[in-house]
């Protein structure tokens, strides 16, 4: 299980009551849970209640002068998480 919560506060002030934004200070809060359960041994059930896409990691742009492909090496946990038990081919 992995549980996560973010809170945060938002302040605006009185003069932005004309663009539609509530004026003042108001608190902001979300949660959610990951949860895997290993029903075989190679066979995982993942869930999720309120999903953080924050969590997302974004690639570097990178710009290729050279004839070569470049290579991004995998940073989502989901797919890495299973690498270490996989049989190369």
């Amino acid at each position: 299980m992995k549980p996560y919560a973010l809170t945060g506060f938002s302040h605006f002030p009185h003069d932005a009551a004309g663009t539609g934004l509530t004026p003042g200070l108001s608190a902001l809060y979300t949660g959610g849970l990951d949860v895997k359960l290993g029903l075989r041994s190679n066979l995982v059930a993942n869930f999720t209640v309120n999903t953080d896409f924050a969590d997302a990691d974004v690639d570097t742009q990178q710009f290729n002068l050279t004839p070569y492909k470049l290579f991004f090496p995998e940073k989502r946990q989901f797919f890495l998480e299973m690498q270490a038990f996989s049989i190369p081919p």
